[in-house]
């Protein structure tokens, strides 16, 4: 509250009269429900100073000795490191997603026994659908240029022998 709203809450205050009357109807919203049983989580985002500070707020219901409900708990985390670094993790996913389908290369992603992608170029080289591939990685084999399988097999069996098993 205080990092929030710049005001303090002392024992025996009531949250919701402490909080802007334009935060009320919303809070007072969130506290039925949690008197009403249930557990839930609810993010938000506010902006202090320019910028976008994101909590994540878990209302729990307290349960006396009879598991009557006597009032809430709620629990803020400041998640904006997490928030920034889900962003930055969807940007640069679609920035290789992006990469990854309009190259005219054929780009692959494989772990030790199976294929996890395969670009849209697989398709359009070698005329069999991605999905094919990915049911049936033997495809790939078959799709190499004879004179070059031997090259690439020896390559398979190197990069293979290089990783660990359970490392990918």
């Amino acid at each position: 509250f205080r990092t929030q709203y710049n005001k303090e809450i002392k024992v025996g205050d009531h949250n919701l009269k402490v909080l802007p009357e334009s935060e009320q109807l919303k809070w007072r919203n969130y506290y039925r429900k949690a008197l009403q049983g249930e557990q839930f989580i609810v993010e938000e985002w506010y902006t202090r100073d320019d910028l976008k500070i994101f909590y994540e707020n878990t209302f729990y219901p307290i349960l006396d000795d009879q598991h009557r409900i006597n009032g809430i708990t709620v629990i803020s985390v400041n998640i904006t490191e997490r928030k920034i670094t889900q962003d930055a993790i969807r940007e640069s996913e679609e920035i290789f997603r992006q990469l990854a389908e309009n190259t005219t290369d054929v780009f692959i992603l494989t772990t030790r026994s199976s294929i996890l992608y395969a670009n849209p170029a697989f398709e359009r080289i070698y005329g069999r659908g991605v999905e094919d591939l990915i049911a049936d990685p033997s495809l790939l084999e078959e799709a190499i240029y004879p004179p070059d399988k031997k090259e690439y097999l020896r390559h398979v069996k190197k990069e293979l022998a290089l990783k660990k098993p359970g490392k990918g």
